[in-house]
């Protein structure tokens, strides 16, 4: 079974009815998923020993290129750096090819995050729910064996 239909089958098997939630309800699962989200990025760091460092841009290219090979996702697009796309409380904002950086510097955790959103899109998933944990867990595990190589 190839990586493509590996994520797509996940995607599609972690499918939840979405219900209707009020505004108030809907900002408490989404606080709920990323707490989920950070929580889990702990226990990878700790289990895979990715410690913090800071890539530069054409590294980051590199990174990102090998990981999405290795997971059977499409390339990313771009990778902007100094982006007025990104808002002053957020490290890092994708959308849909293109991972946006708000400074030059491009740090571990927030580069793996970013690509786990493109993984999910990729897999036709929106947020940062179960799939998108699924997504992550796979990313963390692949790039623990790139990060150990530099």
């Amino acid at each position: 079974m190839g990586a493509v239909s590996l994520l797509a089958k996940l995607a599609e098997s972690q499918k939840l009815p979405l219900g209707h939630y009020g505004r108030k309800e809907a900002q408490e699962a989404v606080d709920k998923e990323y707490h989920a989200c950070h929580e889990q990025v702990k226990v990878l760091v700790k289990q895979y020993r990715i410690k913090k460092r800071y890539f530069e841009p054409q590294e980051a290219v590199d990174f990102c290129a090998e990981m999405c090979e290795r997971l059977g996702s499409k390339p990313l697009k771009y990778i902007v750096i100094r982006s007025k796309d990104v808002g002053p409380c957020v490290g890092a904002h994708y959308d849909y090819g293109t991972i946006h950086f708000p400074h030059n510097y491009i740090q571990t955790s927030t580069l793996l995050h970013e690509l786990t959103h493109h993984l999910a899109v990729e897999s036709h998933y929106h947020g940062h729910g179960k799939i998108f944990l699924e997504l992550q867990a796979l990313l963390y595990e692949a790039a623990a064996d790139h990060l150990k190589k530099v």
